[in-house]
């Protein structure tokens, strides 16, 4: 027979896990996808398994600077960079960050010169920043910084004029938009200066962006490079 003392415990106990999923049940994340609440998280199972992470590997160079993708610009992975770009889903940075931390964590490559690394967040224009409160890409990094203890720098790659966005043009005008838009903090950049400079960035279409990018670093005698996309288009 159960002791007074051991009775209360097992009240106890009972109580907290039924109070437990009533706040559960109250305050449960729903998906950011499929709106259901069963898993409690912003991104349940069923949409996670949907995204396809890629084998490691350059799937183009830009001047002499690889470039990796993590996954393909399709179907929840599309929806969650929108999520975060346009529907002030802050917390989708995270999810993002999770699926750049496996890709990265996949890659014999990458491990050689981890510890040789800054991350460089893409910048975006000023006025998207005042619309959304934060820089999309910049969340990403932060979280995957955290993640794979790599630290990163938010001001050495420096937007100087603002851009239409890329998304509405084609690839000519997409160069064109992005010509000389970009420049660096050489005084931020010694800070890492023997560093390898791993840039970040939610989506690869047409390379314009990073093509630009990457001339703005070696302008600047900065060879040292690698790019890293969340997705890129089909």
């Amino acid at each position: 027979m159960y002791s007074l003392t051991q009775l209360f415990k097992s009240l106890k106990n009972s109580l907290g896990i039924i109070l437990g999923e009533f706040l559960s049940c109250l305050y449960n994340e729903k998906c950011v996808i499929c709106d259901c609440s069963k898993d409690g998280k912003i991104l349940c199972k069923n949409c996670l398994k949907t995204v396809k992470i890629l084998p490691c590997f350059a799937h183009t160079v830009i001047n002499g600077v690889e470039i990796y993708s993590v996954s393909i610009y399709d179907g929840v992975l599309r929806k969650l960079i929108h999520k975060l770009k346009f529907d002030h889903k802050k917390d989708v940075a995270k999810i993002l960050a999770g699926f750049l931390s496996e890709y990265y964590n996949s890659a014999e490559k990458f491990k050689n010169f981890h510890k040789d690394f800054v991350l460089i967040p893409v910048p975006t224009n000023k006025i998207n920043i005042k619309e959304r409160g934060y820089n999309n890409v910049f969340e990403v990094v932060k979280e995957f910084s955290e993640l794979v203890k790599i630290p990163y720098a938010k001001n050495i790659l420096i937007k100087i004029k603002d851009t239409k966005p890329q998304y509405k043009l084609c690839a000519k005008k997409r160069k064109e938009n992005i010509s000389g838009c970009f420049d660096i903090n050489l005084k931020e950049y010694k800070k890492y200066k023997d560093k390898k400079v791993l840039i970040i960035d939610d989506i690869y279409t047409t390379g314009a962006t990073l093509e630009e990018i990457i001339q703005t670093f070696k302008k600047y005698g900065i060879k040292d490079l690698i790019c890293i996309t969340v997705s890129k288009a089909v």
